[in-house]
């Protein structure tokens, strides 16, 4: 929950944001002035921190990332379903403010963001929501689940016969992705430069990177945004059997609902959000169940 205007990575309403919040926002708790969500110890293990904090104070303000910070469960809830009063429309925006040079390569690869989804207000969000929800059909998932189960095989009997795996790099960092895929009509092979694309926008969005960084960050997602209006445009031109393809035979149905362009920010948030919070979730629950055997021998016993 920011105070500050507007300003973005990849947004196109400004580039600069405050590097501090204005002094009279509200007093700072130590805690808020604790608070560093890129120490790495903290990203190491953000757990005896968070349950600090949702013992002592759930809801404090950090000045370093210009923020509130909500860390208890029914407070989070209420949040969400409030949207009224707690606004999601700086969602993309940066916690670094993009330099003049990566927001200059922005334009140069014709990276038109708009609100999409996660970012736009509630009654554009509804609408959208419906249609591209309703698009997401249990008959399209079903008929997808043999060749996921094969993928999955696949990635598997690669590592079984060794006794030991690193499963972020040998099973979940592709697989998921693989998944997003069959829904957009792309190629497997493609798999490995939309990962290392999305690591390169979870830095830019959510990191700290220098502005060669950030410049070198840009050229990544450049070549993804590229790779994402390539599937769109195939899909419009030649709609197939894939979820990409039924949104754009609704397209074709009526233009008026949505843009080509919200094509373009839906199909590109798909291949961020879609798959890379798939890979931290599974390796991140695979790691406490290994933490905590019986709760995966319960697991085994009834899957």
């Amino acid at each position: 929950m920011s105070t500050s205007p507007k300003y973005g990575l990849l947004q196109s309403d400004g580039e600069a944001g405050p590097a501090s919040a204005p002094e009279h926002v509200c007093p700072v708790t130590a805690r808020g002035v604790a608070f560093d969500p890129f120490d790495p110890d903290y990203l190491r293990d953000p757990f005896p921190f968070l349950r600090e904090a949702r013992r002592d104070e759930p809801v404090f303000y950090a000045p370093d990332i210009d923020a509130w910070v909500v860390t208890a469960y029914d407070h989070i809830l209420s949040i969400f379903r409030d949207a009224e009063t707690f606004s999601c429309e700086i969602t993309r925006h940066p916690v670094t403010p993009l330099c003049e040079e990566a927001a200059a390569l922005r334009e140069k690869y014709d990276i038109t963001i708009e609100p999409n989804f996660v970012d736009e207000p509630t009654g554009r969000h509804r609408p959208h929501r419906r249609i591209f929800g309703e698009a997401f059909t249990p008959k399209r998932v079903n008929e997808l689940e043999p060749r996921f189960r094969s993928i999955v095989t696949r990635y598997i009997d690669r590592f079984i016969g060794k006794g030991k795996a690193d499963l972020v790099y040998e099973f979940l960092y592709e697989v998921p992705a693989l998944a997003i895929f069959m829904f957009l009509g792309a190629k497997d092979d493609a798999a490995g430069m939309v990962k290392q694309s999305a690591l390169s926008r979870a830095h830019l969005n959510f990191g700290r990177p220098t502005p060669e960084e950030q410049v070198e960050l840009m050229h990544d997602l450049g070549e993804l945004w590229r790779f994402t209006t390539g599937l769109v445009d195939d899909a419009l031109a030649s709609p197939g059997d894939n979820y990409l393809g039924d949104i754009a035979r609704l397209y074709h149905e009526d233009s008026s609902r949505f843009t080509v362009n919200y094509l373009y920010n839906a199909a590109f948030q798909f291949q961020f959000a879609g798959h890379e919070t798939t890979t931290q979730a599974t390796a991140n629950g695979i790691t406490r169940l290994l933490e905590n055997p019986g709760q995966w021998s319960a697991i085994c016993a009834d899957p």
